[in-house]
């Protein structure tokens, strides 16, 4: 159905969730306060939920900034370095310059072990901490050669060093702090849908200022979706192109569902009452779409958009408009100036509804009516061809 080819539209815009957006939780939160603020009370249970909800998938808690201790700035040479990392573990791989650094030099306990670190790791370290130029193996056991290691020190104790002393001119560090962060379109979706429903749900229990707040919720979210599809994508959000593309081709599909769908008087075949029941049912379905209203090309309008193709529910509707003109008829059956009311309150309905030639003969029928008011035998239309084309058309 309609449904299905919707959210299979808008299935595919994400399918490996790629893109990233910001709920707008500040907004939602001003929806909330615009109906449930101050002076509101009743439960509100569902709304505080999906702030909740929001909350907790769209931001993330960041750790507070430490101070680097003093024990950070202490200095430490190259050899004490690499005995806290456990030693060098000997190897093939420059096997015999790694045996002589163990077994040549004064005072090098540690330097060497079997437990130790394989000698490409330990270089990678001791190059990051500033100790050596790069992260070559053999400059590592060059520096180390003959006690060289006890005069190298790391340029990191300097970095720490000069971290604390900014951290003593800023004076109070920031504590833990709480940022928003970017979640995939599909988990957006997820949250509108569950809005969405809460909404209904709020509606239907009669909850109206909830629902109305949970609507604006809805609102806000699609306000962001729209502000990204339009390129205003804003620090970490991401939605490419062929989002953007299939994200509008799903909105129309979805404006063109509700368009046949739930506008008109067929929305109330679809919408379900407190009691869970259609709000509006079998028989009284045709005079909701054919009647004397204001509104009755749109109603008929909005029949021709529900029904497609569906000749055959055209007929019916058709048929319904038949046998209400024909009860206008007095109890003999026969038609009166009651008939001319009915062709004049509906004409905008019947133009829509029907052909040129079937109001051809709808008018046919009102124009022998009119002559025959007034003249003794000529009351009774029912006889004549004019009221068999009628009946005809039913």
């Amino acid at each position: 159905g309609a449904g299905k080819k919707v959210s299979a539209a808008f299935d595919a815009i994400d399918p490996f969730n790629e893109s990233a957006v910001m709920l707008p939780i500040d907004e939602m939160m001003a929806a909330r306060s615009k109906y449930l603020g101050p002076g509101t009370f009743g439960d509100g249970t569902k709304s505080a939920q999906a702030i909740a909800t929001a909350q907790d998938v769209g931001t993330m808690a960041l750790p507070p900034v430490k101070a680097v201790p003093q024990s950070a700035g202490r200095v430490q040479t190259l050899e004490q370095a690499v005995r806290s990392q456990g030693g060098i573990r000997p190897g093939d791989y420059l096997g015999r310059e790694i045996a002589e650094l163990g077994r040549k030099q004064s005072k090098t306990t540690g330097l060497v072990a079997k437990t130790g670190r394989d000698v490409e790791a330990m270089a990678d370290v001791m190059f990051e901490r500033g100790f050596i130029p790069d992260n070559d193996p053999a400059t590592l056991l060059d520096v180390l050669r003959n006690g060289g290691g006890r005069n190298s020190y790391a340029n990191d104790a300097m970095e720490a060093g000069f971290q604390r002393m900014a951290d003593n001119a800023a004076g109070d560090l920031p504590g833990a702090e709480v940022v928003r962060k970017a979640v995939p379109f599909e988990t957006v979706q997820n949250l509108r849908s569950s809005i969405g429903e809460a909404a209904q749900q709020a509606k239907l229990a009669g909850s109206n200022k909830e629902a109305a707040a949970l609507r604006g919720m809805v609102e806000s979210i699609d306000d962001s979706i729209e502000r990204i599809a339009g390129g205003g994508a804003q620090q970490g959000e991401y939605f490419a192109p062929d989002m953007v593309s299939q994200y509008k081709s799903a909105r129309e599909l979805h404006a063109a569902k509700k368009l046949q769908f739930e506008t008109g008087p067929q929305i109330g075949m679809f919408r379900q009452g407190g009691d869970g029941v259609q709000a509006m049912q079998g028989a009284e379905i045709p005079g909701k779409f054919f009647s004397g209203k204001r509104s009755q090309v749109e109603d008929v309008q909005a029949f021709k958009r529900l029904i497609g193709n569906r000749d055959d529910l055209a007929q019916e509707l058709k048929r319904f408009a038949i046998t209400e003109a024909a009860s206008t008829g007095n109890v003999q059956g026969d038609l009166t100036s009651k008939y001319l009311k009915w062709l004049q309150s509906r004409s905008g309905a019947n133009k829509e509804l029907f052909t040129a030639q079937e109001l051809a003969t709808l008018k046919e029928v009102g124009k022998a009516v009119e002559k025959g008011i007034g003249a003794e035998n000529l009351g009774r239309v029912s006889g004549s061809d004019t009221a068999q084309k009628l009946a005809a058309l039913n």
